[in-house]
């Protein structure tokens, strides 16, 4: 899957959960695997079983949160969110999720509320401001909102410029674009970036 040969991965797999259909491992792989094959249907099938096996494991529950958000399952998506964040508060992806998800239930104060929170605490953090600009208030000629976004683009540009910056760097290293990189704390659209401009084996950390 980290090579990008999901399919292949599927093939490996699925046989093995269909012979062990509890196995969490299992139910894991062929989840992310159907993801990256454009399957969320089936993800969430997996994902789904997953969190029933482990209902105290909040990655689980993480996981099915984002695949039922992938299958439109809003009011759903967000009562996973809600349930990751009783067993994890800090979780930044389930309140992402969270504020997301009742923006798009209607339910803007409490977005708002949750959302105050997380922009003070990652005022840098380009997903959050985006999310504060769709959902701010629409007074004074939309005003907040248009200031919202413009920061949100400025920042997004300084960190498009960082990670341009980065692939020069790691072009200066002999052998950088053909040997393993394990990316220990970069964020996924950074290791995204770096796999379209010629590091295509560069991979996250396994956590």
């Amino acid at each position: 899957i980290k090579t990008n040969r999901a399919v292949k991965a599927l093939a490996l797999t699925e046989p093995g959960l269909g012979r062990e259909p509890k196995s969490l491992g299992l139910l894991e792989t062929v989840g992310q695997a159907r993801l990256r094959t454009g399957d969320p249907v089936g993800a969430l099938e997996a994902f789904r079983t997953l969190a029933s096996l482990v209902p105290d494991s909040y990655p689980a529950q993480e996981l099915l949160m984002r695949a039922l958000e992938l299958n439109g399952r809003v009011a759903e998506a967000l009562e996973a969110a809600e349930h990751t964040l009783s067993l994890e508060p800090k979780n930044l992806p389930a309140r992402l999720g969270q504020v997301r998800y009742l923006a798009q239930l209607g339910r803007l104060d409490e977005a708002q509320a949750k959302l105050e929170p997380l922009v003070a605490e990652f005022p840098y953090q380009v997903d959050l401001l985006l999310l504060e600009g769709r959902i701010a208030p629409l007074d004074n000629g939309g005003d907040e909102a248009v200031a919202t976004l413009r920061r949100a683009f400025e920042l997004q540009r300084s960190n498009a410029t960082l990670m341009e910056l980065t692939r020069a760097l790691f072009a200066t290293v002999p052998g950088s674009r053909g040997g393993p990189i394990i990316a220990d704390s970069s964020r996924p659209e950074t290791i995204s970036y770096m796999q379209r401009n010629g590091f295509g084996s560069i991979t996250g950390s396994t956590k």
